[in-house]
């Protein structure tokens, strides 16, 4: 898949109630037509702990068939057949009058029913039940974002862009930055473009991951490439050895975040199949580097 994606009607923001969705799984990616719903834990929270799950209630005389696609048990069939009915009715003063729909079953009522309200304004997000921390993203309805899907060479193309034309601050997290002494060599095209950045005074900072022991090959490959950033002017800090950071995430002017699979190596960058997307939201890179000062204070 390539090209551009508009996330209507979706906001991420932060939230830390909790409610029961069995059904989704972190790291979901939930095509809606021409609209794609990505539920960003991978890379921000533990993807193997995480269970997400619904918090809040939907408007059901004000929300669009995207947003009704968000509750349980809820397809494109259904969410268009509520829609129909209201413009039938009017305004739905009493939830129980879905059972009035012939696609709405007395089983897909009783799990939408806690997440509708007749009257209010929409709260409906979905939360990862596992975490502790107030700073987890998730998603929520009203408000967009701009997102690119970056497969394989994409995201190099488009990140190499990015940073060549950084006005005011570039910030990284990365599991693996492996340099090499072939200029040629994608992973180091981006230190030099990194470093050609800091020149123009772009503040460029990077946190990199290094192992308990500071002898494994991960830890020595990123300490070669941090001399070679910090010569060049780059602030460079690797994170607390206890714990791994296995994040691949790049925040530009605060505005776009790149986020994904890819590691910064000439195997990520030019071979593997590796998958990344691009988001525009001030809103969310303000979450991601609220995340990233996290790593920086441990």
């Amino acid at each position: 898949m390539k090209g551009f994606y508009r996330l209507s009607n979706l906001f991420i923001n932060k939230i830390t109630s909790t409610a029961s969705l069995s059904q989704h799984n972190s790291g979901l990616v939930k095509l809606l037509g021409h609209n794609i719903i990505i539920l960003l834990t991978v890379g921000i929270c533990s993807p193997s702990h995480a269970a997400l799950t619904l918090a809040g209630k939907l408007n059901i005389n004000e929300a669009t068939k995207d947003e009704l696609l968000l509750l349980p048990d809820v397809d494109r069939t259904k969410s268009a057949a509520i829609c129909s009915y209201r413009e039938k009715v009017g305004i739905i003063k009493n939830i129980q009058s879905l059972a009035g729909i012939k696609e709405i079953d007395g089983e897909t009522l009783q799990q939408i029913t806690p997440y509708l309200k007749s009257a209010g304004k929409s709260d409906l997000s979905i939360v990862d039940i596992n975490s502790n921390s107030s700073n987890e993203i998730i998603l929520t309805p009203n408000r967009s974002v701009e997102v690119d899907l970056l497969e394989n060479k994409h995201y190099y193309v488009a990140l190499l862009d990015a940073i060549r034309t950084a006005e005011k601050e570039i910030v990284l997290s990365m599991f693996l930055f492996k340099t090499s002494n072939y200029p040629s060599s994608r992973a180091n095209i981006l230190m030099e473009s990194l470093v050609m950045a800091a020149g123009k005074g772009v503040d460029v900072f990077v946190i990199l991951e290094r192992g308990a022991d500071g002898k494994n090959s991960i830890t020595k490959t990123n300490r070669k490439t941090s001399k070679r950033l910090i010569k060049g002017g780059v602030k460079v800090i690797f994170d607390e050895p206890k714990r791994t950071t296995h994040t691949k995430v790049v925040v530009i002017d605060r505005k776009s975040v790149f986020l994904g699979s890819h590691n910064f190596t000439s195997s990520a960058l030019r071979h593997n199949n590796e998958l990344s997307v691009k988001i525009r939201s001030n809103e969310f890179a303000s979450d991601v580097l609220a995340y990233i000062e996290k790593l920086k204070s441990k």
